[in-house]
């Protein structure tokens, strides 16, 4: 009875729970096409490129990183940064 308990208990808190995450903004340079592409991400800079490998020739930057209060499940959007650092872009 105490496991099952314990099982119901989970099963509640995986579908009401709540926990907090860390987004960040990233930017890939590409030397050879001389671009940037900036993007937001739950993995870092260090992270990203174990995951999704980086083309020969592109570097990834750390541009700016914020909590998130809320729940990420169900493949819902990053929140969005609080206090967005305004930068010129490719010089946009």
């Amino acid at each position: 009875m105490f496991i099952l308990k314990i099982l119901v208990a989970l099963a509640f808190s995986v579908e009401f729970g709540f926990s907090d995450y860390r987004a960040y903004e990233l930017l890939i340079n590409s030397d050879k096409k001389k671009l940037q592409k900036p993007f937001i991400s739950t993995l870092d800079h260090l992270q990203y490129p174990e995951y999704y490998p980086l083309n020969t020739g592109e570097t990834i930057q750390l541009v700016d990183s914020w909590n998130c209060y809320n729940n990420s499940s169900y493949y819902k959007k990053i929140c969005p940064n609080p206090n967005p650092i305004i930068k010129p872009i490719n010089g946009l």
